[in-house]
């Protein structure tokens, strides 16, 4: 399972799309497993998690905590009013078992099922065997 710091092996950066390497479809049957609608996908979400995907791998560990502090003011100098965001972080050679850790963390979980959600965003860096995943999600 993936927790607090986690450190991965150096190599080149390469980028892909969210939905080369992740089943987007599994968080919209999981939400609506629940009986949730997904929100709205946001572009100045996704690139922020992006930004976030490259700087985490570039660093070769996971955080919730940057250069610039939490998600909320960096969302916040993107343009988004003051509200609620989430973020999970994730990464790993096998995006299933990123999901299934993610499923099995209670306050991921939390996170992917919260119902006020309006927005989200993803961003995805392959590096070398591994990959980082960034996901947010923004509500009023």
């Amino acid at each position: 399972m993936i927790r607090g710091l986690f450190f991965l092996s150096l190599a080149t950066l390469t980028m892909a799309c969210w939905g080369e390497t992740f089943p987007l479809n599994e968080l919209a049957s999981f939400r609506q497993g629940q009986s949730l609608s997904m929100p709205l996908w946001d572009e100045r979400l996704a690139a922020s998690c992006q930004t976030r995907a490259q700087e985490l791998a570039a660093l070769g560990l996971l955080s919730h905590t940057g250069p610039e502090g939490r998600p909320g003011p960096q969302l916040m100098a993107a343009g988004f009013p003051p509200g609620r965001y989430g973020e999970v972080l994730g990464a790993g050679s096998d995006p299933q078992k990123v999901w299934n850790a993610w499923l099995a963390s209670p306050t991921h979980r939390r996170v992917l099922l919260d119902a006020h959600w309006q927005s989200w965003g993803a961003g995805v860096v392959h590096r070398g065997s591994f990959t980082v995943y960034v996901v947010r999600f923004w509500g009023p």
